[in-house]
């Protein structure tokens, strides 16, 4: 089965980055841990402080079933996100292994 990467990027302020990397990786525990996600955050290296949230899924009924698996502390963490940056301006992607 095709493997579906998820990506959510977005920038967070300067003065705000040392606090989002907190947060970050409480979001991260949280979905490895608990929720069984395959979830990582990558800084951008030639754009310091733009951020991508990455989840892998095995296939693309995992990816269908992403918000499902999540509940209510990690959504409660994306909430809080708007804390650092404008959720507004993040750009999504769902991408399908093809070759």
């Amino acid at each position: 089965m095709p493997k579906v990467l998820v990506t959510i990027q977005y920038d967070v302020e300067p003065a705000k980055r040392e606090a989002y990397l907190v947060h970050a990786q409480q979001m991260r525990d949280h979905a490895v841990d608990v929720l069984g996600i395959d979830y990582r955050v990558y800084e951008d290296v030639d754009h310091p402080g733009r951020f991508t949230e990455v989840f892998t899924c095995a296939s693309r009924e995992e990816y269908e079933e992403l918000e499902e698996k999540q509940d209510d502390r990690f959504r409660d963490y994306v909430a809080e996100l708007e804390r650092y940056t404008d959720l507004g301006g993040a750009r999504y992607c769902a991408l399908e292994l093809r070759v």
